[in-house]
């Protein structure tokens, strides 16, 4: 089956985690020609609702053709939705329900909303694979914060209230984001720097991070924070997530993201059997497979290689 890979504003993970991951060709909205002369029997698309509009309905033409749909549902899409619906446009997801379209979540709790926003029955949730799964790294001699921060989404992930945290501490931090967003600032711990870091730094970081700070305004179970977990460092985080609970309960404070943090340092670990879930759990090698368990479900046989 010729598959392709389209997205929007996702593009690093269908690139890197999914398209290369699995050998899908990956095609952005500058490549419409390419994708037409591909002729794809099947187009699996992520982060198609993080977008304006226009550049949506860009997408639908052109997918227009395409026999089968695939839609990766992240959180982003379902607050997006809200947005959409909010200024009247409900018309453009009429045709989400035909049999062309197959919506497969990230989490259990988006099943409900597509269904409470569309009506649209979805798969059992499937999140998207790692580049690489990482084995358990050595302590770093110093204790230092890991903080992601994309400088176009800082509410998003309530970095003004992690910068009050750890200003009022002494615990040193390394605050990233990707290289692909700004121009790359050459890597090298130090803790008062933003670093723009490619995908082979990142590595680097988890290794010399002794915890993760991700505290968004939902979806607790990420890609990041699955990644420093498998590598056996623990995530403050104020979301409930397999194997692993929500550090921080209740409303949330400056004071209670130090506290969690301070909890690591003072002895807080992630379980062997917790690294492992998580490296299971996100496991390139088994996405196709699961990816098609799913979509069965909704097209009958189907097979991802033939």
């Amino acid at each position: 089956m010729r598959i392709a890979v389209l997205s929007t504003e996702a593009e690093q993970i269908a690139d890197r985690n999914i398209a290369r991951t699995q050998g899908w060709p990956f095609f952005d909205e500058h490549d419409e020609d390419g994708l037409r002369a591909y002729d794809p029997e099947m187009v699996i698309l992520l982060g198609w609702y993080v977008n304006d509009l226009q550049r949506m309905w860009k997408y639908r033409w052109m997918i227009a053709e395409v026999p089968k749909v695939v839609v990766l549902w992240a959180g982003s899409d379902i607050l997006q939705c809200y947005d959409f619906l909010q200024a009247g446009a409900k018309q453009m997801f009429k045709d989400l329900k035909t049999d062309r379209f197959c919506h497969v979540p990230e989490h259990e709790w988006m099943k409900d909303e597509l269904k409470k926003l569309f009506d649209l029955d979805s798969t059992d949730p499937l999140v998207s694979p790692v580049p690489k799964v990482f084995d358990k790294m050595p302590t770093p001699e110093e204790f230092t914060a890991s903080v992601y921060s994309p400088m176009m989404r800082s509410d998003f992930y309530n970095l003004p209230m992690i910068g009050e945290a750890l200003d009022g501490s002494d615990i040193p931090s390394i605050w990233y984001h990707f290289a692909f967003e700004y121009a790359p600032v050459p890597y090298k711990k130090k803790c008062d720097r933003r670093f723009a870091i490619t995908r082979d730094e990142y590595e680097k970081v988890i290794a010399d991070s002794s915890c993760a700070v991700r505290i968004p305004i939902h979806d607790g179970l990420s890609i990041g924070a699955a990644e420093f977990l498998m590598a056996g460092r623990p995530v403050v985080t104020c979301h409930d997530m397999p194997r692993y609970p929500k550090m921080i309960k209740g409303e949330l404070t400056a004071e209670k993201v130090l506290n969690a943090i301070t909890r690591i340092k003072n002895g807080e670990f992630v379980s062997d059997t917790v690294q492992q879930f998580y490296r299971d759990l996100f496991d390139p090698a088994k996405y196709k497979m699961r990816l098609q368990e799913r979509l069965q479900t909704r097209w009958g046989s189907l097979s991802l290689d033939g």
